[in-house]
């Protein structure tokens, strides 16, 4: 075994292996469905619920593949795997252990035996060496601007979206040739 992988490199490998395809995944997947409906291959009121089935499909089909090489690469390369484990959680990295999605990942009987071979690293307590140069309280500061920054971008969208509906003559914009709807009749009821 090769342990010379850090905890936050092998959490960086699995955002780069697992989260990042997926949100592309999911992106291109809507978009795609979007594109679909632009072209009238299938009709606009099935935009949600065929883009939602597909998006989840293909996330969870690249996910349960992914997490298995990311686990056998992990198990093998790091040596605090306790630690590893509990961030892989916290950072969404990996399912549960008791989470039905975990039970659907892709193993072949190679990399079953492997990883029930590598897991028994689980099974020895950590090494821990308290570093007296670190000290008893750290202190972590936000960036009082880059708050500003965003509340003000927030407010600028907010602005714009309200500026749109005020603004907007008798009908909403439809799509892909729905009929249109006028929402100013709504307030003369």
């Amino acid at each position: 075994m090769n342990e010379t992988v850090t905890v936050d490199e092998a959490i960086s490998k699995g955002h780069r292996m697992m989260s990042y395809p997926a949100l592309a995944i999911a992106l291109g997947t809507f978009g795609l469905t979007t594109y679909f409906v632009i072209q009238k291959i299938i009709p606009s009121w099935s935009i949600l619920p065929v883009g939602f089935v597909f998006t989840f499909l293909f996330v969870w089909l690249w996910c349960s593949y992914m997490i298995t090489r990311w686990k056998l690469w992990t198990y093998e390369n790091v040596r605090n795997v306790h630690e590893l484990k509990k961030r892989a959680l916290q950072e969404k990295v990996i399912w549960p252990d008791s989470s039905f999605l975990a039970e659907t990942e892709f193993r072949t009987k190679k990399d079953k035996e492997k990883l029930n071979f590598l897991e028994n690293k689980f099974k020895k307590d950590d090494a821990f060496q308290n570093d007296l140069m670190v000290p008893f309280e750290t202190i972590i500061y936000y960036s009082k601007g880059k708050s500003f920054l965003q509340m003000f971008i927030m407010l600028c969208v907010l602005g714009i979206g309200i500026n749109f509906v005020f603004n907007m003559d008798d009908y909403f914009f439809s799509y892909s040739g729905c009929h249109s709807f006028n929402y100013r009749s709504l307030f003369l009821l």
